[in-house]
């Protein structure tokens, strides 16, 4: 079957959160809201066929998650990763961010250092914040249009005491893909200094046509010792709103420590169309994704070209996973603030601000191109339109 990701779908007046908190964020609705990480296309048919067979049901009462779906989830990973896991590992729940926040409060106490890669998805710094944990960030070092770690600084951070560190795998924003031997590195030392490792890989199924996700997990029996994998269907069905993720932890100590926790809050557990949602992705999902995977692809490769040609100004991270684009706007000499204003205003384009990604980010926007080409063409637009009124 041929999907269409051409189609444009207007999410306006359905509670959409880019476009509820656009006014909030950006202090206007009229601009074009491209910063939340979904995508606009439609949910494919095979799970909205089945959430809507189960809705004309007409009882919505309590319901358990099926008993083939913690096999439904390990065949997905061994046939896509390459992962081979027991089904015992796996632990359902509601999202990513409350998983990391309740394996904070297990494995780690306030004042504790958690360690963080910057530039990093915001809520890898306000979540130890808000839960009274010190952040240390071991920022990522720049290599062209992309960024390696700085393993040096890392295992310094780490011999100076940390709980936890709390890694991007795929990473978010830059889109890299972690290399094996990157991983192992990681794994001794974290495995050295007794830090819990907690790998978040909502991204991992958004890999690019010719590359590779490696799981932390597999890299070394000290890696499968010391860490918590915390994956999801909803980025790559872009089914975020059903509320629907799970946990992956092959050390039984860690499990048992980790899950009664999740268990004592009564939080190990979402709704029935999240069940569903998650099986019939898992189940039939392979070819709709093959698809998606090349038409982002092909919006990736747009958005480069096109700003490299008319926008030189501007220096774009070519990303190997996700539909994330990092974009960097420091030859343009402002600060964040000044940025953000000039993107709004003149461009009339909502996107990430860099500065929210802790230290490195300044100076950056980062750009959602999961969305139909037409989108993204008026967005780069947008973006060369702001650029030239700035005069430069």
């Amino acid at each position: 079957m041929k999907y269409d990701f051409d189609k444009l779908i207007d999410r306006r007046g359905t509670s959409t959160y880019k476009h509820e908190f656009s006014q909030y964020y950006f202090g206007s609705d009229d601009i074009l809201p491209l910063w939340v990480a979904d995508m606009d296309f439609e949910t494919p048919d095979f799970i909205m066929d089945e959430v809507i067979k189960r809705a004309n049901h007409r009882v919505l009462g309590y319901t358990v998650p099926s008993r083939t779906m913690n096999n439904i989830i390990a065949e997905w990973i061994e046939r896509n990763h390459n992962w081979k896991i027991h089904t015992s590992w796996i632990k359902f729940m509601s999202g990513v961010l409350p998983s990391i926040a309740v394996a904070l409060q297990t494995f780690s106490s306030e004042g504790d250092n958690v360690i963080i890669q910057s530039p990093i998805y915001p809520p890898f710094i306000s979540i130890p914040k808000a839960n009274k944990r010190n952040v240390v960030f071991n920022q990522l070092k720049r290599v062209g249009n992309s960024y390696e770690m700085d393993l040096d600084d890392f295992r310094k951070k780490a011999k100076k005491g940390a709980s936890v560190f709390i890694m991007s795998n795929p990473h978010n924003p830059a889109g890299i893909v972690w290399e094996r031997e990157t991983l192992k590195e990681v794994a001794e030392i974290c495995h050295a200094y007794n830090i819990l490792v907690i790998s978040d890989e909502i991204h991992c199924d958004l890999v690019h046509p010719g590359h590779e996700h490696i799981p932390f997990a597999t890299v070394s029996k000290k890696a499968r010792e010391i860490s918590i994998t915390l994956m999801a269907p909803s980025k790559t069905f872009n089914i975020a709103g059903l509320g629907v993720s799970f946990c992956v932890v092959p050390d039984l100590k860690l499990r048992k420590k980790f899950y009664d926790a999740l268990n004592a809050l009564h939080i190990a557990h979402s709704n029935m169309f999240a069940y569903i949602g998650l099986m019939e992705a898992f189940k039939n999902g392979d070819d709709w994704l093959k698809q998606l995977k090349i038409y982002l692809r092909g919006n990736f490769a747009l958005a480069l070209d096109y700003i490299n040609r008319n926008i030189p100004l501007v220096k774009p991270f070519d990303a190997k996973a996700s539909f994330l684009l990092w974009l960097d706007f420091t030859d343009m000499g402002l600060n964040s603030k000044d940025l953000r204003k000039l993107m709004i205003e003149e461009g009339k384009i909502g996107m990430n601000n860099g500065a929210d990604f802790g230290p490195g980010g300044e100076g950056f926007q980062r750009l959602n191109v999961g969305a139909p080409r037409t989108v993204i063409e008026d967005a780069l637009r947008r973006i060369e339109k702001a650029v030239n009124n700035r005069g430069l």
